[in-house]
């Protein structure tokens, strides 16, 4: 007999279908036990992305205080590729970094 497990189980899209180079907007409910997820394709050809999730315990926005808590690096192509991670770390705000977009028409989405 299989037991079904019951979660509240949200998704929160950092990064959505990005085409260009740059950090997300911040998020500040994050808690302990996240998971990340990032997309990616092109529409011809190959490519590239680097995207990274970013944290932070700082109130404030100063931007010298991001820290990289996970980095996913995709090989892009026309049929969509994934890669993720899991934390378990407590974190007051957080953000989605993408850098090294390379491809015709590549797109990356982080969940």
């Amino acid at each position: 007999m299989s037991e079904r497990l019951n979660f509240d189980f949200k998704v929160k899209t950092l990064l959505d279908a990005v085409i260009v180079n740059g950090n997300s907007a911040v998020q500040v409910e994050f808690f302990e036990r996240r998971t990340f997820q990032a997309i990616g394709h092109t529409s011809a050809g190959a490519g590239t992305a680097k995207v990274e999730v970013q944290a932070s315990l700082d109130p404030n926005e100063d931007a010298n205080t991001w820290i990289t808590i996970g980095t996913m690096d995709l090989v892009l192509g026309t049929t969509k590729v994934t890669d993720g991670f899991a934390s378990d770390a407590p974190w007051r705000k957080i953000r989605g970094k993408l850098t090294n977009l390379t491809g015709t028409n590549a797109t990356v989405t982080l969940l």
